[in-house]
């Protein structure tokens, strides 16, 4: 084989080569994943772009009140509903995307559309018929600010709750209102 077909060659195998790493990709190794800094509920925290050099943020921590429904309750609702009703609350705020510093759960809805009781005049009103356990109202506060966002929690509860097997239907979160709360008021 003389000089000149063996350069030809050399130069082919190179193009071959150089043309199957190109439809391959590149075969090095990926960089390892960096942590995002999260929120208490696991959500990005909002405005962080994740790098390959940004270390992982302790999430803050929140504190949780959760007072269970007292009384006896159909065996469908005998379980803790707090774990379910504190995810549905962190679930319900997120679009107001500031931290939360603490969450209070009470039993029962907002009566009479109260959202924040203990402020003025008692409201007329009669009420309604609650199936105990059905509902669960809650407040939440944000890190750095006078806001607290009011929580409505309900059930879509089936005919019959004592039918061998029944258990605690999702929560249904809804995000009543996010403002600063009356003068006087006092989140329990």
């Amino acid at each position: 084989m003389s000089a000149g077909r063996l350069a030809v060659a050399a130069i082919a195998l190179t193009i071959v080569v150089v043309g199957i790493v190109w439809l391959l990709g590149d075969s090095r190794p990926a960089p390892n994943p960096t942590t995002v800094p999260t929120t208490a509920s696991g959500l990005a925290s909002p405005g962080i772009i994740p790098t390959p050099t940004a270390a992982p943020t302790p999430a803050p921590t929140t504190a949780v009140s959760c007072t269970r429904e007292a009384g006896p309750l159909p065996s469908a609702l005998a379980s803790d509903p707090c774990p379910d009703a504190v995810l549905a609350v962190e679930l319900a705020v997120a679009t107001v995307r500031l931290p939360i510093e603490r969450i209070v759960l009470e039993p029962g809805p907002f009566y009479c559309d109260v959202l924040w009781p203990g402020v003025g005049s008692p409201v007329v009103c009669y009420g309604v018929m609650v199936r105990p356990g059905q509902f669960m109202h809650a407040w939440a506060s944000f890190i750095g600010s006078e806001k607290v966002a009011a929580i409505a929690l309900g059930l879509d509860l089936p005919d019959d709750l004592t039918s061998p097997g029944a258990t605690r239907p999702p929560w249904n979160a809804t995000l009543a209102a996010v403002e600063v709360p009356p003068a006087g008021w006092v989140m329990p």
